[in-house]
């Protein structure tokens, strides 16, 4: 019987040893914007060991000015001792009012792919685009490609 659970520990060791020696190839493919973005985030969300922290984080700590505001956004609504993890910051994307004019005023080039798409689509109503589905679509990819970039996983609001 002791010898059946040496192995079966063995085999965690090894199962274990592998998965932490193949994330840094794992964090690579997933970085290579060649591929699809929902592919790669797939990957990141199944496999990637991802940055927790058991403290508070704020928008300094990101250099993602778009994950910095959703984070301040978290630390605003939830209360000491709460998780906030990246599918936090997507539900915040989906639900907070207005979130989006803040978040194209700080990422300029999506401002400008934005005048430029609706430019070529004889759209000139900016926040009428911006509540679109499409757009709100882009922001979710972008979110996406930026979480991998940073490797967020999770934080606890506690200092």
């Amino acid at each position: 019987m002791d010898l059946k659970i040496t192995e079966v520990i063995k085999k965690l060791d090894e199962a274990d040893n592998l998965r932490k020696n193949s994330q840094k190839d794992l964090l690579s493919f997933c970085e290579d914007k060649s591929f699809d973005i929902e592919k790669r985030f797939s990957v990141w969300e199944k496999h990637c060991l991802k940055k927790e922290s058991g403290s508070i984080l704020d928008k300094k700590d990101f250099k993602s000015k778009f994950i910095g505001y959703l984070v301040s956004i978290a630390n605003s609504y939830y209360e000491r001792r709460n998780e906030i993890t990246y599918e936090t910051l997507f539900d915040i994307l989906e639900n907070e009012d207005d979130v989006y004019i803040k978040i194209v005023n700080l990422i300029p080039e999506l401002k400008r792919d934005s005048i430029i798409e609706s430019i070529l689509k004889d759209r000139f109503d900016l926040d009428e685009y911006y509540k679109s589905e499409e757009f709100q679509k882009k922001l979710e990819l972008r979110l996406k490609e930026e979480l991998i970039q940073e490797n967020f996983g999770s934080y606890t609001i506690d200092w």
